[in-house]
């Protein structure tokens, strides 16, 4: 880990290049233990911008569902798994009985949505597959 005061001034260097570009800082944060850094910001057309300072390129593992609404979208989708017979589709969102947020937060992250509901459900149907050997039942659960 690089010292921390470094760090500080990297990003100040970073927020006032981007500044004079049009960006503004909304947020910044350093993580006192790591020396990992974080900078939101936001363009004057609107457009947004992440960034994070490492010493160390993040592992796959961190990089997923590093984020609230990749969180939402794959507990909904594990939840569905075992409530909905098929997920729900991209349109049907909207009528769905979910807060504003969910919504959007499904909509933004729907890939997660989707691979943890066929991913839990395809694991549901080899277990049955395996204790029962009913490829009816395996049909069903698959939407067929």
């Amino acid at each position: 880990m690089g010292d921390i005061e470094g760090r500080r001034r990297t990003a100040e260097e970073i927020i006032a290049y981007l500044r004079g570009k049009g960006y503004i800082k909304t947020r910044a944060e350093i993580d006192s233990r790591t020396g990992e850094c974080r900078i939101s910001m936001i363009h004057i057309d609107g457009d947004t911008l992440w960034i994070d300072l490492r010493d160390q390129p993040p592992s796959v593992l961190a990089e997923f569902c590093n984020v609230y609404e990749e969180i939402h979208a794959l507990g909904f989708g594990l939840i569905h798994s075992v409530t909905r017979l098929k997920p729900l589709k991209y349109s049907e969102i909207e009528v769905e009985d979910l807060s504003p947020e969910l919504q959007e937060d499904l909509r933004a992250e729907f890939h997660y949505y989707v691979g943890a509901f066929w991913a839990l459900r395809i694991a549901i149907v080899l277990a049955l597959l395996l204790l029962t050997g009913s490829l009816e039942t395996a049909a069903h659960l698959l939407g067929w």
